[in-house]
């Protein structure tokens, strides 16, 4: 009994590492870091002791190759401040490696912001000012606005917290603004990050995605599937759903815009407010 169990154990096992069609370790100083979970998207599974993994994965179902990343550890920040968790799918490489940084996060802050809305253009006279303390003044980009304003506060909110304490953050969608990405404004999700990066974003600041995240360019999108939308996004942010831990809080973040875009039926810019079957 027990030669027949080892049998059907090491059957199972390769026709797992059959399967899989992708691979790679996930490291701490160069030593392999055990229980991190490594998804598609759609599939997931965990690095053994030697921080390794395999995965049977479809490139036309997933875009990308990500970690969760664990409680206690950091990964490498990307232009300053885009945690980079995610490696993007490509038919010819196979190979995903991931690195993380072990750090004390027994004490943090997380310091959550939406509806940002940067669109690179100016307020003008004809536009009222419904808030005169948050509007910026006539003939300034709304981007330098908030580099001016926003960016300076949370650069000296971070400065003033305690040392031991480490600081992360999340926007929670609409960075931008998609009715502003192409012509004469050039606000797109790409002028976001470069206005993050001149102002000298102080934290790693995970995202979200929003409704004003999805490209208008798609249209009529009845399925399940509104990935032709979410395309500009995942080329900025990466996974549009994701996990991570930070000290003994497990985040799940999820997309719940569900874009369809009707022109056919003259619904521009319209959206459900659920889940997809892959999340």
């Amino acid at each position: 009994m027990k030669k027949l169990l080892l049998f059907l154990i090491l059957i199972v096992a390769t026709f797992a590492a059959e399967a899989a069609n992708v691979r790679g370790v996930v490291t701490c100083e160069g030593k392999g870091v055990a229980g991190v979970v490594v998804t598609d998207g759609i599939s997931a599974t965990s690095t053994n002791k030697k921080g390794a993994y395999r995965l049977k994965t479809d490139n036309k179902r997933s875009h990308f190759v990500y970690i969760s990343v664990p409680s206690g550890y950091e990964v490498p920040s990307m232009r300053g401040f885009m945690p980079d968790f995610y490696r993007s799918l490509s038919n010819r490489q196979k190979v995903y490696n991931f690195s993380l940084k072990a750090v004390d996060q027994s004490k943090y802050h997380l310091i959550v912001s939406a509806d940002i809305h940067v669109r690179n253009r100016c307020m003008t006279k004809s536009e009222p000012l419904r808030q005169m303390s948050l509007s910026n003044p006539v003939g300034e980009l709304d981007s330098a606005t908030f580099a001016r304003t926003y960016m300076t506060t949370l650069r000296d909110y971070v400065a003033k917290l305690p040392s031991d304490t480490k600081v992360y953050g999340l926007n929670l969608g609409d960075v931008s603004n998609e009715s502003h990405w192409r012509g004469r404004y050039g606000g797109d999700l790409e002028n976001f990050v470069e206005v993050c990066e001149r102002s000298g974003m102080p934290i790693q600041t995970f995202t979200a995605i929003g409704n004003h995240e999805h490209d208008m360019k798609a249209r009529d999108i009845f399925d399940d599937d509104d990935t032709e939308a979410e395309l500009e996004y995942m080329k900025v942010f990466g996974p549009t759903y994701y996990s991570l831990n930070i000290g003994g809080v497990h985040y799940v973040v999820l997309d719940n815009v569900k874009y369809c875009n009707h022109k056919s039926e003259g619904k521009d810019r319209n959206y459900e407010v659920r889940f997809t079957q892959d999340q």
